[in-house]
């Protein structure tokens, strides 16, 4: 048996090592990506009061995707209705949208206003790719623009764009009032809408095996007791989970705000964690099929925390659900 455990530890030692050796030139490579604002970068130029040119000059292996470009532009006078006038790009099958239209070296775009504008608020999205395997998330850029004078600043308009407050005429001014309140309905609606999505997918989540065991220690929990006691270990349940989820966004929202490139399963595009993630699953499943025996007390550190009696054990509990 000691022999059996000592080949196989070696072979995960031997494994690694020609994993590292393999992949190291991919690995270094994944650590080399340029930041998104060098990979791909913008100038606007206004045309006239009307017409905007957006020009990206990208880096050899990066790409552009046609259909995922987007535009917001706002005056004084409201939001104005845009439109692009791309040039001819390139046909790819991509592993992410499938086939798709997108731009290599540069993409050279006109965006068409509705109206004409004066001193204006505009913002691009944009997302790309290198041909190594990186994707980036969507990039937007804010620039403060003027139609009449053709300026261009980036950033965010200081002072913001003001509306227009005094309608020249009795039907303006119920236009304006029907779409400032449309406009607040919206938000609402959208507010409630994601609430109610979130709370279906929170249900379907809890349906899922990995959560069944945590909530059987709740469902036996429960089966004995004061029911006034079972409300408050509730409510300390879904402190646990809620807060578990705020830590998380928050560390994720501060390293976006950083500039780093890093979202929900984004890691999963680096080698080094793959990899990584492949032996410490291999290492479990030698662990769970009894060949090898470590790291007991840390893998009921969990257990050992929801475990625990009143509102402590109740809280870690919803952390535990969370992980």
């Amino acid at each position: 048996m000691k022999r059996t455990l000592t080949g196989l530890l070696l072979w995960i030692v031997s494994a690694f090592a020609l994993a590292q050796s393999g992949l190291g030139g991919l690995s270094q490579q994944s650590n080399d990506f340029l930041p998104v604002d060098e990979a791909y970068k913008l100038e606007v130029e206004v045309v006239d009061d009307q017409r905007i040119r957006l020009y990206w000059q990208i880096t050899d292996n990066y790409y552009l995707y046609q259909h995922r470009f987007k535009a917001t532009l706002e005056d004084a006078k409201g939001s104005i209705a845009t439109s692009f006038e791309f040039a001819p790009a390139l046909q790819k099958t991509d592993e992410f949208f499938g086939e798709v239209q997108v731009y290599y070296t540069a993409a050279d775009l006109a965006l068409v206003a509705e109206r004409p504008f004066g001193r204006a608020r505009l913002a691009v999205t944009s997302q790309g790719c290198a041909d190594a395997g990186l994707c980036y998330p969507p990039n937007t850029k804010v620039f403060t623009i003027n139609g009449d004078t053709g300026s261009v600043v980036q950033g965010e308009p200081e002072g913001g764009i003001q509306p227009d407050t005094a309608p020249t005429s009795t039907e303006d001014s119920a236009d304006t009032t029907a779409g400032g309140a449309t406009e607040d309905a919206a938000p609402g609606f959208s507010l409630i809408a994601a609430l109610g999505f979130a709370f279906l997918g929170g249900l379907i989540l809890n349906a899922m095996p990995c959560v069944f065991p945590i909530l059987s220690l709740k469902v036996l929990s429960f089966a004995t007791g004061d029911p006034d006691q079972h409300h408050r270990h509730a409510w300390w349940y879904l402190i646990g989970v809620v807060a578990s989820f705020v830590a998380v966004a928050g560390a994720l929202i501060s390293l976006q705000s950083a500039g780093q490139l890093i979202g929900w399963g984004f890691q999963l595009q680096s080698p080094g964690f793959v990899i990584a993630l492949a032996f410490l699953f291999t290492a479990m499943g030698l662990s769970l099929s009894g060949l090898v025996q470590f790291g007991g007390s840390l893998m009921n550190l969990g257990g050992a925390l929801a475990g625990k009696g009143g509102a402590q054990g109740s809280f870690f509990t919803g952390v535990l659900a969370v992980v």
